[in-house]
């Protein structure tokens, strides 16, 4: 929700640099999360077991992305749910810069 608030306070010329901070620390998440997957997990089929690390990794990112969705949805109005949608936008180009496409 603090996200959420700092968007409506600011103007889409600052989306860039709110954005960078949320990208890198999405980046080593995903990093630290990855590593923790033992290669077991993946030559076992084990990513469909809710024990596993690589289950947990998805559930993670599709977590995220629930958030992200619910996040854009709740706004009341549709230039609000705009605003929303291209700030998170902007989140997604600057993980991409990054090397991260989660």
């Amino acid at each position: 929700d603090n996200v959420i608030k700092t968007i409506f306070t600011s103007n889409e010329a600052e989306f860039v640099s709110l954005a960078a901070p949320i990208a890198s620390d999405l980046k080593n998440t995903q990093t630290a999360l990855s590593a923790s997957i033992p290669m077991t997990d993946l030559t076992q089929n084990r990513w469909t077991k809710t024990d596993s690390d690589a289950y947990q990794n998805t559930r993670f990112f599709n977590q995220l992305f629930s958030t992200v969705q619910a996040n854009i949805l709740k706004q009341t109005s549709a230039k609000e749910q705009l605003k929303a949608a291209k700030f998170f936008i902007e989140v997604m180009k600057e993980c991409r810069t990054l090397g991260d496409y989660n």
